[in-house]
């Protein structure tokens, strides 16, 4: 079983730890940071970013959020793989951007908009309303199956 295991995180490219960031350090910044954290699921979080000067200098799970004026640099700087992006629509895509001039190769876009991003770069957009929609769909299913 532990071959297994192994042979699916390898594919999964689990098998080895990528360089995150993290832009947007609102609610759900907060939560990502907080749940990769303690459950090393692969994605090492190594920078924190926002553009709001009331949060940059503060720290998140002992690591100081900096400023997204600085993002590209200190991502190549630091090789970073992996961008996270939890910031509204009208920012998302200037995001997107730096984090792509910074060499990341892997957009997780919590942000409500369709990025418009290279084919070398890896994107899996989250729509949280998706997931509601689905939600509403499956409980009507339920009352129309229980009629």
């Amino acid at each position: 079983m532990a071959k297994l295991y192994g042979e699916v995180n390898r594919i999964l490219g689990l098998d080895k730890e990528h360089k995150t960031v993290i832009v947007g350090m609102g609610n759900i910044g907060k939560a990502i940071t907080n749940y990769t954290y303690y459950y090393r699921i692969g994605f090492n979080i190594i920078g924190l970013f926002d553009a709001s000067t009331r949060v940059i200098g503060s720290k998140v799970d002992n690591m100081v959020i900096q400023d997204v004026a600085d993002l590209s640099e200190w991502c190549k700087e630091h090789e970073v793989e992996v961008g996270i992006i939890c910031v509204n629509r009208e920012n998302a895509q200037g995001v997107a951007d730096a984090m792509i001039e910074g060499g990341i190769k892997g957009i997780w876009n919590f942000a409500p908009i369709d990025l418009d991003i290279p084919s070398d770069v890896a994107l899996e957009s989250v729509h949280l309303s998706d997931s509601l929609h689905t939600l509403s769909y499956k409980i009507a299913s339920l009352k129309d199956a229980n009629k």
